[in-house]
């Protein structure tokens, strides 16, 4: 019985363990004051803020900014009302379009 009990238990262990396996490492979250975070991204990164927006639905009024270098690094973080900023996500590659024309009243807007 005991045998049978210690089979079941690993074999449960290796239907499990791959799907454990195979999730990705979470990224640690990075804040700090807004002023330092972004001293820090543009030394390291050369990024300097290009847009920014209050967040809508949050539970705090939060502002999400966007800091981009030249060569394309970017980065998005969000400041709470105390001026802690966090970094959300960041990337490579960021292209800059030309603003869409204006949508007609009634259509598109909020």
């Amino acid at each position: 019985m005991r045998r049978s009990a210690i089979a079941a238990g690993l074999l449960c262990l290796a239907v499990a363990l791959p799907g454990v396996a195979q999730q990705p490492p979470q990224p640690a979250v990075v804040c700090g004051p807004r002023t330092a975070l972004l001293e820090a991204l543009e030394r390291q990164f050369g990024e300097v803020p290009r847009a920014a927006g209050r967040l809508q639905g949050a539970p705090l009024p939060l502002i999400a900014e966007l800091v981009v270098a030249a060569d394309g690094s970017w980065t998005l973080i969000t400041t709470d009302p105390s001026g802690r900023s966090c970094i959300q996500i960041g990337g490579a590659m960021w292209t800059e379009r030309d603003a869409p024309d204006a949508a007609p009243a009634g259509r598109g807007g909020r």
